[in-house]
């Protein structure tokens, strides 16, 4: 009975660890990552956890949970049993605590017991034939219920689950799954980017309601595949009820009940309904959950005697709307109350509310769900109080991303004067004004020339959106560095012009794309690359991390002050068919020539993040032994320089190319290349290898060399860090350090290294996120926040 969080990255170690907790006789509480770090020690709290084990990335995130917490990769190796241990678990014991959104303004826990795992792992065991049953696509979040279903179906019965990085992406060619679980919205998705897996016989399909138009077309375009639509809350342990989809079907029903399972349509008197009588449905049986962690009424509330069933046994109230059909099959009618879905996430409208109403400009809100289907999401009403002007929709976006998982953040903003009421005085959901139609949709602009439509094109199959307009911002619509390199490459395919990220940098739009195209010769003066020219301030300049681009600075530029211009350094040898320059001096001399070429004097403003911290380090020292003043060196979460002997990965063409690879593609679609396999051959025909394994729908052959560039550049950058000796800095450093780190041994270590260094003194700022999610979204607002006070003081001070 002991509750034992599990925050890590979803790592074959996630699995290791989920189970270890269960093996060892306790109950595992998930902890999703991507939720900020107030609502993750809330869930502990709430759970009764006794500890956290965490992994390196996430170290130090829940200091104000209040319980011990264990980074498990970094304990040293331990002896362990090699046999089961011995604990007395019977299905009556608690198996995990899984949270959904809570009415109330909180998320609430879910106690799940071993026998209602059981009872479904038996059903899904029933559905699946044995070659179905040997691989299985594990691709849901672990906050989502289904993952248990995806992590412990497969090893109950001795199949292989295949873990893979995101709901969209697929396994290795060399690992084809037979069945998987998909909410409706990412099986569209899939559809729309002919991307269902390969080899798929059964598809479960479920988590919000399924449109009988989805699973026509999935049939269409896949004639072989099963598909079989579930439904049921997390309070009957993944779902309670089942029905394969005919060929065609126009109608779906939700089936019948699972092995151990009941399911009853009842009137407002718990009486049954009749045939085709609309009521309200209701679970019981084995799969139900024990109830709420530490909530008592709220779990009499929901879980009532079932006067029904046997003596003693209960019911579920689902506040679902169904009926029974004349063959004898559940349909799904509605909710009966307020609770809304999008993209398979169960919300309760209330937490949202309770959160914008924390805001201290807020005074009312109501939030409900828009539109339907694939283009399902949230919109929130708010009310300013009276001595305040409505806060825009980015503040108010970025106070709930503190406070609220992003699929609770609504994407829609519409300042009311008040919120309409019954005569009762409750909120009338029915009578809340349309959103407005968004600014995206406005002000699109369909591709002139064929130029901007080949564009746009690769643009929307790249980033999986249904269109894309000439003016349209590649990072607003959801690109990163790592989406930069493959859109770069599709390009490259599409026109045979290869566009250099720098100049997507600098011309982030469809049109600015197809110009650089048309034109050849993209107007981008390396080594410095404009991310935010425009503006009066004194700019700053940052220094590419170890993977030699600068994409990773894009989402900081547009949240610095509006009239604060952000440079950043980008490596040779990445675009420009240069050799990578060797060594952090060469490095720091080369970004100092492109630096005085555009601001010839100083003070100057440098920073970097990771490695980039080490090369603005060494030009700061180089311009002030040239007499210029450095007046801010930002580090934001950088290292000590490692020696040969501790570093992160040895310094061989097999071991970057791995990590390259990784970044690229995520570890689930390189596990066919391994370093072992790797080893031995030379670079070139390391290259080949890889491209063999991942085959072309990953790694085709007009890839190699931006494949080949990326590892040489990284090879460089982790050769000179190794190498570099740092020496003291007769100025001052500004360090940022994220809260994910402060807690860890080696995040110590760089502070002190650091700080003997700065003669000038040393300056420590914490911000949101880890050493590799400071710069994304939410964390980069944080980090932004730090900036934008740093530079203000500094402006004040000249």
């Amino acid at each position: 009975e002991t509750r034992v969080g599990v925050l890590m990255e979803r790592t074959p170690a996630l699995v290791a660890t989920m189970l270890g907790v269960m093996k060892a006789g306790a109950a595992f509480v998930p902890l999703d990552p991507r939720n900020p770090p107030a609502r993750l020690a809330a869930m502990v709290r709430a759970s009764g956890a006794r500890a956290v084990l965490v992994d390196r990335a996430h170290a130090g995130r829940l200091v104000d949970a209040g319980v011990p917490e264990i980074a498990i990769d970094l304990l040293p190796a331990l002896p362990g049993p090699t046999d089961a241990p011995a604990v007395a678990v019977d299905p009556r014991n608690l198996a995990y605590v899984i949270f959904t959104s809570g009415s109330t303004g909180g998320p609430k826990g879910v106690e799940v017991t071993h026998g209602s795992v059981f009872a479904l792992m038996q059903t899904v065991r029933g559905l699946l034939s044995p070659a179905e049953r040997a691989t299985w696509l594990a691709c849901s979040t672990v906050g989502f219920d289904v993952s248990v279903l995806d992590v412990f179906g497969p090893l109950s019965w001795g199949g292989a689950l295949v873990l893979v990085d995101d709901p969209l992406a697929n396994p290795p060619p060399s690992r084809p799954v037979r069945a998987a679980f998909l909410v409706p919205t990412i099986a569209a998705e899939r559809l729309a980017a002919d991307a269902m897996p390969p080899g798929l016989r059964t598809l479960l399909i479920g988590g919000e309601a399924v449109s009988p138009a989805l699973t026509r077309e999935i049939q269409a375009r896949h004639p072989g595949l099963r598909i079989i639509n579930i439904y049921g809350p997390t309070e009957a342990t993944v779902f309670a009820t089942y029905a394969p989809v005919p060929h065609g079907a126009e109608r779906l029903g939700i089936g019948g009940p699972v092995d151990g399972g009941r399911a009853y349509v009842l009137d407002r008197r718990l009486r049954p309904c009749g045939i085709g009588e609309p009521g309200e449905l209701w679970l019981a049986g084995s799969v139900l959950a024990r109830g709420y962690a530490g909530r008592p009424a709220l779990t009499a509330e929901r879980f009532a005697p079932d006067p029904l069933g046997p003596a003693g046994s209960r019911m579920y109230r689902t506040l679902d709307r169904a009926r029974v059909r004349g063959d004898g099959v559940l349909e799904f009618l509605g909710r009966a109350d307020v609770q809304v879905k999008v993209r398979g996430v169960r919300i309760e409208p209330g937490e949202v509310e309770a959160a914008l109403r924390t805001h201290p400009s807020i005074r009312e809100a109501a939030v409900d769900a828009h539109g339907g289907g694939n283009r399902a999401a949230l919109a929130a009403w708010v009310v300013a109080e009276d001595a305040h002007p409505p806060p825009a929709s980015p503040e108010l976006r970025a106070w709930l991303r503190e406070r609220l998982p992003e699929a609770m953040v609504p994407s829609l903003y519409i300042p009311v004067d008040a919120l309409p009421r019954t005569s009762a005085g409750k909120l009338d959901r029915r009578a809340l004004p349309a959103p407005p139609s968004t600014d995206a949709d406005d002000a699109y602009v369909a591709p002139r020339t064929p130029v901007e439509e080949t564009v746009a094109a690769a643009w929307a199959e790249i980033l999986g959106v249904e269109r894309v307009g000439v003016h349209d911002d590649f990072f607003a619509l959801g690109g990163n560095s790592l989406v930069a390199l493959r859109l770069i490459a599709r390009v490259r395919e599409a026109t045979g012009e290869t566009v250099p990220v720098a100049a997507l940098l600098q011309g982030p739009t469809v049109e600015q794309m197809a110009r650089a195209v048309a034109d050849r010769r993209p107007a981008v003066r390396l080594p410095v690359v404009a991310l935010q020219p425009e503006g009066a301030a004194r700019p700053l300049y940052l220094v590419h991390a170890g993977g030699g681009h600068v994409a990773c600075y894009a989402p900081l530029a547009p949240l610095l002050a509006p009239d604060q211009p952000l440079y950043a350094f980008q490596a040779q040898g990445l675009d420009d068919g240069l050799p990578p320059l060797q060594g952090v001096e060469a490095m720091a001399a080369y970004y100092v020539k492109g630096l005085r070429r555009a601001q010839p004097r100083g003070p100057y403003r440098l920073g970097g993040w990771s490695y980039g911290g080490i090369a603005a380090f060494e030009m700061a020292r180089q311009l002030h032994a040239a007499a210029e003043e450095v007046e801010l060196l930002a580090l934001l979460d950088t290292g000590r320089p490692e020696s040969r002997d501790d570093a992160r990965f040895p310094l061989d063409h097999a071991a970057v190319l791995r990590r390259i690879l990784t970044d690229l593609y995520g570890w689930g679609g390189t596990a066919a290349v391994t370093i072992e396999a790797l080893r031995g051959m030379d670079p070139e025909a390391q290259l080949r290898f890889a491209a063999r394994k991942l085959g072309d729908g990953l790694l085709p052959e007009s890839r190699l060399p931006e494949v080949a560039a990326l590892t040489r550049v990284r090879m460089a950058n982790h050769n000179a860090m190794v190498d570099y000796v740092a020496k003291p800095f007769a100025g001052r450093i500004t360090y940022f350090q994220t809260r994910g780190s402060a807690y860890l041994s080696n995040a110590q270590d760089a502070l002190r290294f650091w700080g003997r260094l700065a003669d000038g003194g040393f300056g420590v700022h914490e911000v949101a996120g880890n050493h590799g999610t400071l710069l994304q979204k939410p964390h980069v607002d944080s980090v932004a926040a730090a900036l934008r006070r740093v530079l203000a003081e500094l402006d004040g001070g000249s």
